[in-house]
């Protein structure tokens, strides 16, 4: 059984919920949130607004995880990681949340996430009820903790053109692979 975990993205007006089933501890979700960071950053070059829009951090994310963990690839013998998805309307056990504050990107060039410990109770709520208490937690209402436990809060730096050399491979092997695809079907 994996650690299960849903992710609100909030940019201060739209919420997009993914779910995630394996690996949704604090410690991997923050190391994962900082690369998927690091790989926006690579990816919107100058474009800095472009990390502050829930659409596309959330296509990001699970471009990043899902196509470009090299690691994870590897680990299940998988040409892709589909781990992050959108929940739509499924209600699963998760353990943990995150919400990923994209709000402040614009001016102060971060994003904030809030680490939430699922209580039980939360486990038989709804999906309309989940999104509603998340709706409350990103307009900054109190958060009910007989569901929720806030247990830490980072901040994730994202940089325009600012990229580990880990990321710059990534992106340049999925390049080649396009590449090569392309050539394929050409041919």
């Amino acid at each position: 059984m994996g650690t299960t975990s849903e992710t609100v993205i909030w940019d201060g007006d739209t919420m997009i919920v993914l779910y995630k089933h394996w690996d949704g501890y604090p410690d991997h979700m923050i190391q994962v949130f900082r690369e998927v960071a690091d790989f926006a950053s690579y990816m919107a070059v100058d474009q800095l607004h472009w990390l502050s829009y829930t659409e596309v951090v959330a296509s990001f994310t699970i471009t990043y995880y899902g196509l470009l963990s090299k690691e994870l690839r590897d680990k299940y013998r998988w040409p892709l990681n589909p781990d992050f998805r959108p929940c739509g309307k499924t209600a699963d056990f998760v353990e943990f949340v995150y919400v990923l504050d994209l709000s402040k990107t614009k001016t102060k060039g971060r994003w904030i996430l809030k680490i939430y410990e699922v209580n039980p109770s939360f486990w038989r709520l709804s999906r309309r009820k989940r999104d509603s208490i998340y709706r409350k937690i990103v307009k900054g209402s109190v958060v009910p903790e007989d569901h929720l436990k806030q247990v830490r809060v980072e901040e994730i730096p994202v940089r325009p053109s600012w990229a580990k050399p880990e990321i710059e491979t990534l992106v340049r092997e999925l390049e080649e692979r396009l590449k090569s695809l392309m050539e394929a079907l050409i041919d």
